[in-house]
């Protein structure tokens, strides 16, 4: 995998305008709060991690199924294969009522949020909960999602106090709707996701994207696009 960014690239020089400094002072701050956070070093950072290890250590979901029912998904794929659920039932999911309000433990090394499903208008309720549960706990999260807007203003209001432990990270494969719409049917178009990204940035948190799966051939628009308002990395 190649990664571009802050992490381990070269800075143009420019001025900045009194927002764009504080936008800067915000993330240098978590940064620093991350840095400093003892027991933070996970699988991911092991030469041999694989598949989400290379993220986090550990992972958690909180349901079966996934609304947006990308043609690609790994977990679909699985869940078809061992009888958990359906290529027709996979897109209406089913939340694990025991996965939700019973707190959370602190853990070594970063949690990876969800990773088999996405978060929706039908679970964002949920997914704070959860999410709220884990940072309380003192835990370091990655927040991976394909973003709807809504959700991820709900998510980011909710956790403000918490943004030294959390990582964001969008999923954007291509900047061509058609070609977002047919792999990834339910999902945001790229003008959502961007706006997503932009809005979180904006409010302090770190940022980083996925390209994975990259979607189409052209990675140097999406990668200019979303490249001023990520903190932390690309992953193509």
């Amino acid at each position: 995998f190649k990664r571009w960014g802050s992490v381990g690239g070269k800075m143009s020089h420019r001025e900045l305008t009194p927002t764009q400094a504080r936008m800067m002072a915000l993330h240098s701050a978590a940064a620093r709060r991350r840095k400093s956070r003892p027991g933070t070093q996970s699988k991911a950072q092991d030469k041999h991690a694989h598949g989400t290890e290379e993220w986090a250590a550990h992972n958690v979901n909180i349901q079966i199924g996934c609304a947006h029912d990308c043609k690609y998904c790994y977990a679909k794929c699985m869940a078809i294969r061992f009888k958990r659920s359906t290529a027709r039932s996979w897109a209406k999911a089913k939340i694990l009522k025991h996965k939700v309000g019973n707190g959370s433990r602190k853990k070594h090394g970063r949690i990876m949020f969800p990773t088999t499903h996405d978060i929706t208008p039908d679970n964002v309720d949920e997914c704070v909960m959860v999410l709220r549960d884990m940072l309380e706990a003192d835990n370091d999260v990655l927040v991976v999602t394909k973003p709807h807007l809504s959700c991820i203003k709900r998510l980011c209001r909710a956790c403000v106090d918490f943004r030294g432990q959390l990582l964001f990270r969008f999923t954007i494969g291509s900047t061509d709707n058609g070609v977002l719409q047919y792999w990834e049917p339910n999902a945001p178009i790229y003008r959502e996701r961007l706006s997503a990204l932009k809005w979180t940035f904006s409010k302090g948190f770190s940022t980083s994207v996925s390209s994975e799966p990259m979607l189409d051939d052209k990675i140097d628009a999406l990668v200019a696009a979303v490249r001023p308002y990520v903190t932390d990395a690309i992953w193509l």
